[in-house]
């Protein structure tokens, strides 16, 4: 066990064990509380959507029954990270029971029944959005 020795407290200016970066314990700064992500309400109503949408509650890929459907069964095409605007794009997703979704996200999604799809609406995807950035840039007299 180290040993502590009494130090003057940045806080109270007086003789205490230190705690945290020159202040004793009482003085200690309180960490400030994190606020919420501002987007967490919208992908919360986009995922009870997306789930509300899924009207069987099978895997798209190997057709087994989702007994308790969540967020977790959502795997999108073109990431969340890569294109925001796309997210809530209705063919951006698939739902996939946690084994197709863990092979789909980290494995060879190549040997997937739904691969060929995805690659078809993600095609399908880019196109509409770059037509749509494309029609915007000529309506709104941006310069080139």
């Amino acid at each position: 066990m180290i040993l502590r020795k009494k130090k003057i407290c940045k806080g109270c200016d007086t003789e205490q064990y230190i705690f945290s970066r020159g202040y004793c314990q009482r003085c200690t700064p309180k960490k400030p509380v994190k606020k919420k992500n501002k987007n967490a309400k919208t992908n919360q109503d986009f995922y009870e959507l997306a789930l509300l949408e899924s009207k069987d509650k099978t895997c798209e890929n190997c057709d087994r029954e989702i007994p308790f459907p969540s967020a977790v069964n959502i795997s999108h095409i073109i990431s969340k990270g890569s294109n925001s605007f796309v997210r809530s794009h209705p063919l951006n997703y698939f739902y996939l029971c946690h084994r197709c979704h863990d092979i789909y996200e980290f494995h060879d999604r190549a040997s997937m029944r739904i691969y060929e799809e995805a690659v078809k609406r993600k095609q399908i995807i880019t196109k509409e959005y770059y037509d749509e950035v494309l029609r915007q840039n000529k309506g709104g007299g941006v310069n080139s």
